[in-house]
């Protein structure tokens, strides 16, 4: 998990054109969250939020900042689609 400074998270926010705003990683999935200027590198120094892996280079997935813990969750693309959707839809396999 990433601690970040108060100076990271004011930068991160002047950067968010809306609070919330979801940054993706990885190779495109060709869906609407999947635009160019939100793209950030995949990162390899984190772990998923659901798994607990650690992301590789070529990981596809999400980073979405919450605001009152102050930090990053991140998510491989089958583990949130797992969490929204629940695991009766996607199985283990999807991480």
């Amino acid at each position: 998990m990433s601690e970040i400074t108060d100076q990271e998270w004011a930068r991160v926010w002047r950067e968010s054109d809306a609070i919330g705003t979801v940054r993706w990683f990885g190779p495109s999935w060709h869906a609407s969250v999947n635009a160019p200027r939100v793209r950030i590198p995949v990162p390899v120094d984190e772990r998923c939020d659901v798994c607990r892996k650690e992301f590789v280079e070529g990981s596809r997935g999400l980073r979405i900042p919450c605001g009152s813990e102050r930090r990053f969750f991140h998510y491989h693309r089958g583990c949130f689609s797992q969490l929204i959707l629940g695991t009766h839809v996607h199985g283990p396999e999807t991480s």
